[in-house]
């Protein structure tokens, strides 16, 4: 599998054991690169394995690593979505139909002491139940490396991506800690592209600079 930016003649190629530097010295096309990928911008960006692949659904790119949360709401979301279809046996589902009961008893003593109709859900559903109990994933915000990798985790649960890019992920990551976070990627079966605009000291598997004048070196 290889990721091909259309302005970089050289393609990466996409292995889960490797984690790729992306070095851009000129500013302007360092930005020009950082907006295709917010953009998803099928046109200048191509992940190809035997075919086109659809970068948005196969790509996490991550500009901003300050504001990391496993517990935003599009990921909690799709998580009690994944729950929910995990939690389809038999067994699971009558005893959340015998809790349903339980519930619904309790609702309607509750009903008889309004002097007035009321009405209430009669069902209640996994995601349901993980949101009433405020189902959430555990992290640190004060430790980078531990709040990075349940964000990932916790994405990569519902989210089937083969290619984590990164923004200057050497300024918060020692390079001590640096192989054993790859390695926690490569579990995911992610490869790790990190783009800067200088070449850091963290140990990549692989290198590519573009310098001032668009050269490969």
């Amino acid at each position: 599998m290889i990721l091909k930016f259309d302005e970089i003649k050289t393609p990466i190629e996409i292995n889960n054991i490797d984690s790729y530097q992306l070095v851009i010295e000129n500013t302007s096309f360092l930005y020009k690169i950082v907006q295709n990928l917010n953009n998803f911008d099928e046109d200048n960006i191509i992940l190809y394995d035997g075919k086109n692949l659809d970068v948005s659904k196969n790509v996490l790119f991550i500009s901003d690593l300050y504001n990391l949360n496993p517990n935003s709401k599009k990921i909690l979301t799709a998580n009690y979505n994944y729950a929910e279809n995990i939690s389809k046996s038999a067994k699971l589902m009558n005893r959340l139909i015998n809790v349903n009961s339980e519930i619904l008893e309790i609702l309607g003593e509750i009903s008889l002491e309004f002097n007035n109709c009321v009405t209430y859900s009669d069902q209640i559903t996994i995601s349901e139940l993980l949101e009433i109990y405020n189902f959430k994933f555990d992290f640190d915000q004060l430790n980078f490396i531990q709040t990075f990798l349940s964000y990932l985790k916790a994405i990569s649960i519902s989210y089937n991506y083969k290619v984590l890019i990164t923004m200057n992920l050497q300024d918060l990551v020692k390079k001590e800690d640096f192989q054993l976070l790859c390695k926690e990627i490569n579990y995911m079966n992610m490869t790790l592209i990190n783009i800067s605009s200088k070449k850091s000291e963290l140990t990549f598997s692989k290198t590519l600079i573009i310098d001032n004048d668009l050269c490969e070196i």
